[in-house]
């Protein structure tokens, strides 16, 4: 499912800049600065993003919203945010896991 409402153009703030795309069926997938939140020791943080990135794809896209979603890697909790820019275009502003998580 996807809504149009023309071109949606924001400036990123806070953290800001795309650190990985990744391509999944034709949608742009852009990450910001989530990794940071993760322990890179711990976990790999590009399998986690090619997760997200595969999930974000099968939400229903409505441009210029944020959602907030929970998903599971490898039996730990991560909640992501994403917005939608357009039909092909996403990009997920953070990754972490919920602060109730030990």
């Amino acid at each position: 499912i996807c809504i149009t409402k023309g071109n949606v153009e924001i400036q990123a703030s806070g953290g800001g800049g795309v650190t990985k795309t990744i391509m999944v069926g034709g949608v742009q997938v852009d990450f910001g600065h989530g990794g940071r939140h993760i322990d890179a020791s711990k976990f790999n943080i590009d399998d986690i993003m090619e997760v997200i990135a595969h999930d974000a794809t099968t939400h229903p896209a409505n441009p210029s919203t944020n959602a907030f979603v929970n998903i599971k890697y490898d039996g730990y909790p991560i909640e992501y945010r994403f917005y939608t820019f357009d039909c092909q275009h996403l990009k997920i502003g953070t990754f972490f896991f919920p602060h109730d998580f030990k």
